[in-house]
């Protein structure tokens, strides 16, 4: 399975501190090191898990739309002056984390929104980290 870009760093990174933590336990004998391995290790296995990327083949009819997201959505419904439709999902921990471009067209607008890390479900989730992409016909 393929491991979404960003996430390498964790993965890797978390096998080559496991790796070295083993060499060193053989070096010097150390319960410590033997337990710093293990976490670098679990670490690394739920960063994988939490970072992949599998194919999702789609056979929809041309009206329909795939979800951009893995997890529930919470709400579709038209916002703004521009009255643009906004989907907000949200992702469990289990959830595939990558998001993928529902429809083609061309980028008009990519914003981000500094913020905080409110629990998806509960309403201050409105000032959120998020990251807001317009997508407009293909001209």
């Amino acid at each position: 399975m393929k491991i979404a870009q960003p996430g390498k760093k964790f993965v890797y990174g978390g096998l080559g501190i496991a790796g070295a933590c083993i060499l060193a336990s053989f070096w010097i004998y150390c319960w410590f090191f033997c337990l710093l391995a293990g976490a670098a290790f679990v670490f690394s296995c739920f960063s994988a898990y939490f970072f992949r990327d599998p194919e999702r083949p789609v056979n929809l009819k041309p009206e329909e739309i795939p979800s951009p997201a893995d997890g529930i959505v919470l709400s579709v419904r038209r916002e703004g002056p521009a009255d643009v439709v906004t989907i907000r999902i949200f992702l469990a921990i289990w959830n595939v984390h990558v998001q993928r471009a529902p429809i083609g067209g061309r980028v008009e607008k990519i914003h981000y929104q500094p913020g905080n890390f409110a629990l998806a479900m509960k309403p201050e989730a409105v000032n959120n980290e998020r990251n807001s992409i317009r997508i407009g016909q293909e001209g």
